[in-house]
C-alpha cells in the first residue's frame, strides 16, 4: 500500500475505516432520525490522492458514494470531487487548520473537529439557499481501531 505524497501527508488522520452517525436537521432545528454509514479513506496507489467511499443506510435505503481528494499546491488547500448515489458531482475546497476540517462548496459546506487522538471527527453540514446557509445534518465519524 502506498504512503502519502508530501502534499497530502497532513491528511493522514483521515486514513482508515470510520463508523459514521448521520443526524438530519429539520428547518425548525429539530433532529431527524439518525442513520449509520461506513466511511473508508485510503491512499491511492501512487499516494497523490485519497479515495473516500461511503456506504450508508438512510431512510431505509442504501446510499453509496465516492470522493477523490487531491492537493492544490498553489493555494495550500485540497480539492475534493464527490460522486453521489443520484449521479450528481460536487466539488469542494478543503482545509485543515489545527484540528478543524473545513469543506466548502457552492451549495454545501462542512465544519468538523477532530478530537485530540484523531479517532473522532464531529461536525455539521450546512446548505445554501440563495445567500443564506442553514443546517443540513450533524455527522460523527469514529475510527475503527
Amino acid at each position: 500500500m502506498a504512503g502519502p505524497a508530501s502534499s497530502l501527508a497532513p491528511l493522514a488522520a483521515l486514513i482508515g475505516t470510520w463508523d459514521t452517525t448521520i443526524v438530519p436537521l429539520n428547518p425548525d432545528g429539530s433532529e431527524g432520525q439518525a442513520s449509520k454509514a461506513t466511511d473508508i479513506y485510503e491512499w491511492s496507489p501512487n499516494g497523490h490522492f485519497i479515495y473516500h467511499t461511503v456506504d450508508a443506510v438512510m431512510g431505509g435505503e442504501r446510499v453509496q458514494s465516492m470522493e477523490v481528494l487531491a492537493a492544490e499546491p498553489s493555494t495550500g488547500t485540497w480539492l475534493t470531487h464527490s460522486y453521489d448515489a443520484d449521479g450528481s458531482v460536487n466539488s469542494f475546497t478543503a482545509q485543515l487548520r489545527d484540528h478543524t476540517w473545513f469543506l466548502t462548496g457552492d451549495t454545501q459546506r462542512f465544519t468538523g473537529q477532530f478530537d485530540a487522538d484523531a479517532v473522532e471527527l464531529s461536525g455539521q453540514w450546512e446548505q445554501r439557499s440563495h445567500s443564506d446557509w442553514s443546517p443540513l445534518m450533524k455527522v460523527t465519524l469514529r475510527k475503527r481501531r
